[in-house]
């Protein structure tokens, strides 16, 4: 949340990039297109680590949002910027530090040998229009002198020579079928300072400002009841001018990062850049003459909707609903390649289950457990993943002021609907239990042509320590078991059956009823949750939810735009009538720019 509001035009800046960079001169435009795949198939290493920091978040694709304390000499302002680095049982994914190197520069920036050095391993080969390292920006130091010395897939080694002047710094140079970088640094623009690598990018670094966007689109969308859990959208209209599209056409990839940001500009002069997001380009369209080019992208919910959760493991001991939750996350994270930054509230480990949770995406799974922990999910402005419980009617986070939507905030009168009420609901209770004896749970055969891996999902759940497969036709080289599949590696050669048995799991239901009639049901509201377990977490579940129906009252409002609001806030909502008397939940607000902002914003109260 961001104090203050604005009453100003706005200008627009996009990157498409893993790195946010705010530049001041926003007549300067720029874009990085990066490779997903490269961030993803490296393994980073360096010769020279600090006691902070770790070197492995050097390709995790986020970079640093704080000026962390460290002991070098004129470095630590004692005026509040600086912040303690996390300790080791900190999550450190919301606290990104980068690779910090033991070694320190002397008084003229300089390294002793042997020079702090940084290795990138590659798994697979990558062809790159060049690099992008981003030393501290909000410092402002970094590293003047290195060398780069690249190895292609023919173990061929080429050798650079580099001199930086920025601390956000793009080299450009076409690197083909690379599998290793080899970084040796050897001097730093200040005195004693270490090297301080938060991000290194496989690809050019380039922003849009402005005057190259023709029109800007950014969608945020909140479901208070936990029912879904819509990703944020952004559409982009940019400038070719530049022919960046010409030469960078091949090299467009799903995945790579898109962050667009408002740059307010207030009454008395001053500036605020405000972040929107972290989205990931899903889509893009040139026009016939490459004048300009359309990006469409949506936030990391989106990405998680395309995976699915396989290993889930039924046990029949409970687990809380914030262990399940972060095997979710965790397993997505291996599985897309990406680095998740997550805060899940504490209350979560106050609540068990012992649920079956079927094969799903892991957005499902995560909302199912967001649902049955009162919560919802959703993704902030800083590209953190959120699953926090809400309160009807009490804004999802502190708010520093209180919000109201003023008239002259406004370019039309707030429309007003009132949904029908919710007021009898009903959710199920689980109870599962593990067959005897063991039954087929999975037959199926496939094409063999030497070695494969493959999921394969079963007709039923199944206690995963009792599952065992059969191959005929071939060979099973490795089996993993959950309740829900398995992941095989057969050998062979034509078409090889597959057969798994277990022991099944029967799953048995009673339905928990709240009716806030008093009398004859007007409206009903069915819910099912695999994770709700017992009587009092349903009970729970469904006065978080009655409450949540109370607020039938709809309301839309065209306006200037304040990103300072975010959906999960409570605001007044100011009519002809009445001011600071409305009061509505903000649960849709889409942002557009094309050279001045507007804003339609959607709020849900109680009238």
């Amino acid at each position: 949340m961001l104090g203050g509001k604005a009453y100003a035009r706005c200008i627009s800046e996009i990157s498409q990039q893993h790195q946010y960079i705010s530049p001041h001169d926003h007549g300067h435009s720029a874009v990085c297109m990066v490779d997903p795949a490269a961030q993803g198939n490296c393994t980073p290493s360096a010769n020279s680590i600090g006691p902070v920091g770790g070197v492995a978040q050097v390709t995790d694709g986020y970079n640093q949002t704080r000026n962390y304390m460290s002991e070098e000499q004129n470095y630590l302002l004692l005026d509040g910027s600086f912040f303690t680095p996390p300790k080791p049982t900190d999550n450190v994914t919301s606290d990104e530090i980068g690779w910090w190197s033991a070694a320190i520069s002397d008084a003229n920036g300089n390294f002793a040998p042997p020079y702090p050095t940084l290795t990138l391993n590659q798994s697979a080969p990558f062809t790159s229009l060049g690099l992008t390292f981003v030393f501290s920006s909000l410092t402002g130091d970094y590293c003047t002198s290195l060398q780069i010395v690249s190895t292609d897939s023919n173990n061929t080694q080429t050798t650079y020579n580099v001199s930086l002047n920025s601390a956000s710094y793009v080299w450009e140079q076409q690197l083909t079928n690379i599998v290793k970088v080899v970084v040796t640094f050897y001097s730093t623009n200040k005195p004693s300072r270490r090297v301080h690598l938060s991000e290194v990018l496989f690809g050019e670094l380039f922003t849009w400002t402005g005057q190259n966007i023709f029109e800007l689109s950014i969608l945020e969308e909140l479901d208070p009841l936990g029912n879904s859990a819509p990703p944020k959208e952004a559409h982009a209209s940019i400038a070719n001018n530049l022919n960046y599209f010409n030469l960078y056409e091949g090299f467009l990839q799903k995945k790579q990062q898109f962050i667009p940001s408002l740059t307010l500009l207030y009454g008395d002069g001053t500036s605020e850049t405000v972040p929107m997001g972290t989205f990931y380009l899903y889509n893009w369209r040139n026009d016939s003459n490459y004048l300009s080019s359309t990006l469409y992208a949506r936030d990391l919910l989106d990405l998680m909707d395309g995976t699915t959760y396989y290993k889930y493991t039924y046990s029949g001991s409970p687990i809380t609903l914030y262990n399940l939750a972060v095997s979710v996350i965790q397993d997505f994270q291996s599985q897309a390649g990406l680095t998740v930054n997550y805060t899940i509230d504490s209350a979560l480990q106050t609540i068990s289950t012992n649920g079956v949770l079927p094969s799903m995406t892991h957005h499902n799974a995560l909302m199912y457990i967001a649902q049955a922990g009162m919560s919802v999910m959703y993704i902030d402005r800083y590209n953190t993943l959120h699953i926090k419980q809400s309160v009807s009617m009490q804004p999802l986070n502190p708010m520093p002021y209180t919000a109201e939507l003023t008239l002259n905030m406004q370019e039309t009168y707030p429309k007003i609907g009132i949904q029908d009420p919710y007021n009898y609901f009903t959710l199920n209770i689980y109870t599962s239990s593990v067959a005897g004896s063991a039954s087929t749970i999975y037959s199926s055969t496939i094409p063999v042509n030497g070695q494969t891996s493959l999921w394969v999902t079963y007709t039923t759940p199944a206690s995963a320590s009792t599952c065992s497969a059969t191959v005929s036709g071939g060979t099973l080289v490795s089996a993993n078991y959950y309740t829900n599949a398995a992941f095989l590696t057969v050998s062979g050669s034509g078409n090889a059956t597959i057969t798994i048995t277990g022991e099944i799991i029967t799953s048995t239901s009673v339905q928990s009823v709240l009716n806030t009639a008093g009398t004859q049901p007007v409206n009903t509201v069915d819910l099912d949750n695999p994770l709700v377990t017992d009587a009092a977490m349903a009970a729970n579940i469904l006065n978080w939810y009655a409450a949540e129906c109370q607020n039938t009252y709809l309301y839309e409002v065209e306006g200037w735009g304040d990103p300072s609001m975010e959906c999960g806030d409570c605001l007044f909502w100011d009519s002809q009538y009445s001011n600071g008397v409305k009061q509505a939940k903000l649960i849709r607000q889409e942002f557009r720019f094309s050279g001045t902002l507007s804003a339609t914003m959607n709020g849900k109260g109680s009238g």
